[in-house]
C-alpha cells in the first residue's frame, strides 16, 4: 500500500505540478510556425484493459491524468476531437499506468513534445525514442526515488499528442517500446473506436 501511495503522489508531480508550468517561450514558437499540412483525422480512446490491467478506480489517480489532459487541450490549434485522461493498474497495486492525450490539429509536433517535458521539470535523461509505426516524433525520460521508478513517454504527431507515465512496471519491455504499444491501442484513423 505504501508503494501505492508513493506512485499516487508522484502523479501528482508528473502530471498536475508540471503541466500547469508550460512554458511560453514555446508557447510563442508555437503561434509563429506556419501551419502543416492537414494530417488525417486521428482519435483517441481509453480501451477498459490496457497492458493486461484493467482502468483504475481510484479517483485521485484518475483526475491527475484527467488534469493533465485538460491543460494539454490549450496547446492544439484549434478544437479537440478526442481526449483521453485515465489510469491502469493491476488489481494487487503497486504500479500504474496513466495517459494524458489529445487528438486535433498540433501545429509543430517537435515543439509541442518539448513543452511536454518543459513543463515536467522532475523529469530527468529526456531522449529521443522512436515514435512507432505510427509516425510522429517521441522521447522518454525517468524519475526515480527510493521507492519508486517512473518513466514519462510522450509522443505528437499532426493529429494528436499524449504523456504515458509509467510508475513501478514489471521487467521487461523498454520504455519506449511500452510507449509503442501503448499507441498503438490508443491511436487510431478518426471514427473506429479501438477496444
Amino acid at each position: 500500500m505504501a508503494r501505492f501511495a508513493a506512485a499516487l503522489a508522484l502523479s501528482g508531480v508528473l502530471l498536475t505540478t508540471g503541466c500547469a508550468r508550460l512554458t511560453d517561450d514555446v508557447g510563442r514558437r508555437l503561434a509563429d510556425r506556419p501551419s502543416p499540412t492537414p494530417a488525417a483525422e486521428m482519435r483517441l480512446d481509453a480501451p477498459d484493459v490496457l497492458l493486461g490491467w484493467p482502468q483504475s478506480l481510484d479517483r485521485r489517480i484518475r483526475e491527475s491524468a484527467e488534469s493533465a489532459m485538460g491543460h494539454f487541450k490549450q496547446l492544439l490549434d484549434g478544437d479537440t476531437t478526442s481526449a483521453v485522461g485515465t489510469a491502469w493498474a493491476p488489481l494487487e497495486g503497486g504500479s500504474a499506468l496513466m495517459v494524458s492525450g489529445v487528438s486535433g490539429r498540433v501545429r509543430d509536433p517537435q515543439a509541442t513534445l518539448d513543452r511536454v517535458f518543459a513543463g515536467l521539470p522532475k523529469v530527468s535523461d529526456v531522449q529521443p525514442v522512436p515514435p512507432g509505426p505510427l509516425g510522429g516524433v517521441a522521447a522518454c525520460g525517468s524519475y526515480s526515488t527510493e521507492d519508486l521508478t517512473a518513466h514519462a513517454c510522450a509522443w505528437a504527431d499532426n493529429g494528436s499528442f499524449a504523456l504515458v507515465s509509467m510508475l513501478n512496471l514489471p521487467a521487461g519491455k523498454r520504455p519506449e517500446e511500452r510507449l509503442v504499444e501503448v499507441r498503438g491501442t490508443l491511436e487510431h484513423a478518426g471514427g473506429r473506436q479501438n477496444r
